[in-house]
């Protein structure tokens, strides 16, 4: 296996056949056709519009060489992170107590707070000061210190460096 389960939880399968298909030059219609799939299916999958079935999932996983049941425990961890957005939709209420300029290129008040948690935490650590960062911890309810195991994992960073 390629890849570390701990590397990608919470990302939906689709996200990463789409990586190997681009990685391998294929087209969905061509891969579903190799392992016996409706192209349909796999395209909706891709797009993350429905989970993967175990027959689909065993069928890529062959193909891909990945561990079997891989699949279906990314989808397992996708699910989970899912329903906990939406437990911290249902338990939010109100607005942080942080500054509107930091987020300059959004409606500030169309904001939906538990959908966006991984974006505003990545801004809040970005720009925002100290009392920023715990009113931010305090609202998502989490420590301040591990604020940056909740904000997006990758992100482009401008280096500095010149070629």
């Amino acid at each position: 296996m390629r890849y570390s389960i701990e590397n990608i939880k919470g990302m939906h399968p689709g996200a990463l056949i789409k990586h190997e298909l681009i990685k391998m030059k294929m087209s969905q219609r061509q891969f579903a056709a190799k392992i016996g799939e409706h192209w349909q299916i796999l395209n909706a999958v891709i797009n993350q519009k429905r989970g993967i079935s175990l027959t689909t999932a065993l069928k890529i996983e062959r193909e891909f060489g990945y561990d079997e049941g891989f699949l279906l425990i990314m989808q397992v961890y996708y699910d989970i992170e899912k329903d906990k957005q939406k437990d911290i939709g249902k338990s939010l209420s109100g607005i942080p107590d942080v500054r509107r300029i930091l987020f300059w290129d959004t409606d500030f008040d169309k904001i939906d707070w538990a959908a966006s948690r991984e974006s505003v935490i990545t801004r809040i650590l970005e720009r925002g000061s100290d009392a920023e960062k715990a009113e931010i911890a305090r609202y998502y309810g989490v420590p301040v210190g591990s604020l940056k195991d909740y904000a997006f994992k990758s992100s482009y960073k401008y280096n500095g460096k010149q070629n």
